[in-house]
Parts: C-alpha cells; sequence; structure tokens
C-alpha cells in the first residue's frame, strides 16, 4: 500500500529534524505527486529549499501553490518575502497584501452576562450564554469556553450556555487564544459588578477569590497540569495595586485608573492601566501601564521576561485602540498597516514590570501577559468618563461629551 500525501509530508518533516533536508525534499516532492491539491506538501518544499539557499525553488513551490489554491496566505507571503528579497518590490506588496487579506480570522464572540448579588453585595450566581461560531460542526479554532473558566468554582451557583453558528471561513488564533476575548468580557464584567454592589473593585475581587485553597491538578498529553491557584492571583493583584498606588492617587478630569487581573496559558496578571479620555473627541491616551506576574520560580533571563511583557501590554492596547476587521461581500477589506495600525512609538505607554516569585514550577511569558490589559484599559476608561466599553476595538465616538467621574 503506498504512502499518502499526509504521510510522506510526516516522513519528510522526520527526516528534515535530523538534517536530511534533500531527502526531506525529495519525499515532500513525492507528496505534491500522490495529491497536487495536498498544500502542506508545497509548504514544506518550499521552507526546505529556503534552509538550502535555493529561493528560486522555493519560490517555485509556493506560486505552484498558489496556482491551485489562490488564496493560501502561508504561500502568498512566503512568496512576497521571496520576492521583495529579489528587488521585486511591487510584485511582493500585491502578494503581502493577499497574504493579509487570506489569512484565518480570530473569530467573534458574544457573552451575554448576568449575576446576582446578595444584600452584602456578595455574587451569588453567574450566568454566562456564551455565542461562538462552529466549522463543519465543531467549534471553530481559539472559539471555545472551559467550563472551569472563573468564576467557576468561586460562585455558589454558576450557569453556562453555549451555542454555536455555523461559519465558512477559516479562523485562527491571535495572541494568548481564546483568553484575549474572555479576559476583556469577564474582568470588565467584574469591574462592573464591583461598581453596581459600591465595592472597590481590587477588593471585590479579593473577596472573590476567597481564602487559599489547593488547585487542581490534572492530567494532560504533556504531563500534570496545575488548575487555577487563587492565592497566586490574589499575590499579583495586590502587588500590582501597591504598585500603581490603587487606591491613593487624585487623578485630573477625564482620568482613571482601571484594574484586570487573569489566568492563562499557566500564568497569573495583574494589570492596572492609567488613561485618559477628551472630551472633545474621544480620543484615548494610555499613560501608563503596571504588570504584576507569577510564572513560578525562576526568570531565567529577566530582561527578556521584561520584555515579553512590555510587548503585550503595547501589543493589547494596540489591538484594544485600531485593530479592526471590516468585510465587503465577503473579503477582507484592510490590505496593510496603513488601515489595519499598530501602535506608533509616540502612542505607547510606560510599561513597568513587576514579577512575583514563588515556589511553583517555571511557565511561559509570551502570552498570559496579554489578555489582562485590555480589561484594565476599558475599566480605566469608565473611571474617567462612567461609559462601559462593550465591543472591540474601541470606537472613540461613542466616549465624547462625556460628565468626569473623577
Amino acid at each position: 500500500m503506498s504512502a499518502s500525501a499526509a504521510e510522506l509530508v510526516a516522513a519528510g518533516n522526520r527526516a528534515e529534524g535530523e538534517s536530511r533536508v534533500r531527502e526531506a525534499c525529495e519525499l515532500y516532492r513525492r507528496a505534491i505527486e500522490t495529491d497536487p491539491a495536498h498544500a502542506p506538501g508545497y509548504l514544506n518544499l518550499g521552507a526546505a529549499l529556503e534552509s538550502l539557499a535555493e529561493p528560486e525553488g522555493a519560490a517555485d513551490a509556493y506560486r505552484a501553490l498558489l496556482g491551485i489554491e489562490a488564496a493560501n496566505p502561508h504561500a502568498s507571503y512566503n512568496l512576497g518575502r521571496l520576492r521583495f528579497a529579489a528587488g521585486a518590490a511591487a510584485e511582493a506588496e500585491g502578494l503581502l497584501r493577499d497574504a493579509l487579506r487570506a489569512r484565518p480570522q480570530f473569530p467573534e464572540a458574544r457573552l451575554m452576562l448576568a449575576i446576582a448579588l446578595d444584600a452584602q453585595g456578595k455574587l451569588t450566581a453567574f450566568r454566562d450564554h456564551f455565542v461562538t461560531f462552529s466549522n463543519s460542526g465543531k467549534v471553530a479554532s481559539s472559539a471555545t469556553l472551559s467550563a472551569t473558566e472563573f468564576p467557576a468554582g468561586y460562585v455558589p451557583n454558576l450557569d453556562l450556555g453555549f451555542s454555536m453558528m455555523p461559519l465558512d471561513i477559516p479562523t485562527g488564533p491571535m495572541r494568548a487564544p481564546g483568553s484575549n476575548t474572555l479576559a476583556f468580557a469577564y474582568q470588565s464584567f467584574l469591574d462592573e459588578l464591583a461598581h453596581a454592589a459600591g465595592k472597590d473593585p481590587l477588593q471585590f475581587q479579593l473577596d472573590l477569590l476567597g481564602p487559599a485553597k489547593p488547585p487542581v491538578v490534572s492530567q494532560s498529553p504533556f504531563g500534570p497540569t496545575v488548575g487555577f491557584d487563587n492565592a497566586r492571583m490574589a499575590g499579583v493583584l495586590k502587588a500590582v495595586a501597591e504598585k500603581a498606588g490603587w487606591g491613593k492617587k487624585k487623578l485630573p478630569k477625564g482620568t482613571g485608573l482601571g484594574l484586570a487581573a487573569y489566568f492563562s496559558h499557566q500564568g497569573y496578571f495583574a494589570e492596572v492601566v492609567q488613561a485618559s479620555v477628551s472630551s472633545k473627541s474621544g480620543e484615548v491616551r494610555v499613560e501608563k501601564v503596571w504588570v504584576a506576574g507569577d510564572v513560578g520560580r525562576q526568570i531565567v533571563n529577566p530582561s527578556a521576561g521584561g520584555n515579553q511583557v512590555e510587548g503585550s501590554a503595547i501589543d493589547g492596547v494596540s489591538q484594544a485602540l485600531a485593530q479592526a476587521l471590516t468585510f465587503t461581500n465577503g473579503s477582507v477589506d484592510q490590505s496593510n498597516f496603513h488601515d489595519y495600525p499598530l501602535l506608533r512609538m509616540h502612542q505607547a505607554p510606560k510599561v513597568e514590570v513587576h514579577f512575583v516569585m514563588t515556589d511553583n514550577n517555571p511557565t511561559g511569558l509570551g502570552e498570559p501577559a496579554m489578555p489582562p490589559v485590555v480589561p484594565a484599559l476599558t475599566n480605566a476608561i469608565f473611571a474617567a468618563t462612567g461609559k462601559r466599553v462593550r465591543t472591540l476595538p474601541i470606537n472613540t465616538s461613542e466616549l465624547k461629551g462625556f460628565a468626569s467621574m473623577s
């Protein structure tokens, strides 16, 4: 029985891993002969030829794939890089625009939340109806909700509902996939609940976390996985509040502090954002971000670790303020950074990073610092304006003409 295209590509991957790159190239070519529509064969062949310093052959592989799958973003991007390096800037620009338009999109989600507070302002019931998307009958990539999502386990009555709508658009991860959406919704809502209960948002979260209790340890394909640890979350909340002077500052009109915290990718992060809003234009200026993170007992390179956290904060602020995708007849309108802007240097806030060292195994830093910054920013906007942000990116026109909360 002859090998399938997927099996041949897998064999090529193993050969590359053992530095047998020429052999891998032949396996990828056989995969393409076996199934001319098997995209991984072309992509792996192109990458392998690039590693052999054969850009012309790599470009031919990417062109061949685009000939049968014109909207493949990986082929467009890789061929665009090679054409730019070869001096064909105009061709490269068109290919890179195609890649941006065709890449998998991060899925939208709508969370319909409801709660109950008792006479003392304590959270007694929490309901979330999570509306998301599906592809081929399964939850779309990066569009799910876990039954253990906080405050599960910390509120006596919990109801999680799940609805899916069919979607024929490929979806994929954005930094801190899934966590970014859920952190915005849940941490914005907890801030709103704190104000409804007449409590300080920091104290409200600490009260909800309650006394320390051991986390649940479960088995995963990667070994034992430690679940949510409320003591570690309380630790970063207290640390960031102290560093930011939470509750001790008198801020000018139109300026506010916002707090948020989130556990994701095995990291615990709490963040405070100071932001100002123009009553005349609604323009938001993020002035400073304080971050406290707990990723265990050891950070081998503190400078690189701090850089990861600073980048996460900047990335989150950029997404919240400007990065919107719109569609016309099913096609993405945005094609480059002129209409899908990133935060510029003059807009970037100062980011102050603090690590809370605990006797836990070290975990990653690339993603968990990003989710809390967005709700911290929108909570700061509420503190400054009295207006809640319920959709992203932030629509500054809705913030005009506020009566300051300060």
